[in-house]
């Protein structure tokens, strides 16, 4: 978890595979984005990866919105996953 000025502002999970860091659920709370609390988490869980003998960090993240932090943090691409979105009404 990442806080800035004492509030939380961001969180995420990280597990290990042998020496594989799993990265995943990263969420930034409204009124923190664009403050770097995503990249500070980044920071945190690589980290802490290293740490824990990870050699190889895997995430999937929102190619307009994480993607450009990732990137700039020496991830690459390696495909995009298309995500729909399907509103169901209910009968009455």
């Amino acid at each position: 978890m990442v806080f800035v000025d004492g509030e939380p502002a961001s969180a995420g999970g990280c597990g290990i595979v042998g020496q594989v860091a799993r990265l995943w659920g990263a969420g930034i709370r409204p009124a923190f984005r664009g403050r770097g609390a995503y990249r500070a988490l980044l920071a945190k869980r690589l980290a802490l990866a290293r740490e824990h003998g990870a050699t190889l960090a895997l995430v999937k993240g929102r190619v307009a919105t994480s993607g450009p932090i990732l990137r700039r943090a020496g991830f690459t691409s390696y495909g995009e996953e298309r995500s729909y979105c399907l509103s169901l009404r209910t009968e009455d």
